[in-house]
């Protein structure tokens, strides 16, 4: 499968690592983070369901899935051959709000 993050996936990515560098003062920590971020969603290239279905765990009208990477989460979809990632998202926000207002 083919993996592939929009553009608000990326600068989702670009926003934390700036976070993490600038505001936290921890090029070190940014790195790693965005590897872990990156990493994880490499996984889903070979196991495309490893994150859970936001449907079956929230009861929310989505056919996104979530992957954990670390206190970040993965936003993506499954299509024929190709897996979206749409949003990293801190999972220390209100990240069932995000999903919600996405969707509308």
């Amino acid at each position: 499968m083919r993996l592939r993050y929009t553009p608000q996936a990326i600068h989702d990515i670009n926003e934390i690592k700036a976070y993490i560098s600038t505001s936290l003062r921890n090029e070190t920590a940014a790195k790693r983070i965005a590897s872990v971020i990156l990493q994880g969603c490499t996984k889903l290239k070979t196991f495309p369901f490893l994150g859970f279905s936001v449907r079956d765990r929230y009861g929310i009208d989505s056919e996104d899935r979530i992957l954990l990477c670390e206190n970040y989460i993965a936003v993506y979809t499954v299509e024929e051959n190709i897996i979206s990632v749409g949003r990293i998202i801190d999972g220390r926000q209100d990240y069932i709000r995000i999903l919600q207002s996405s969707l509308k």
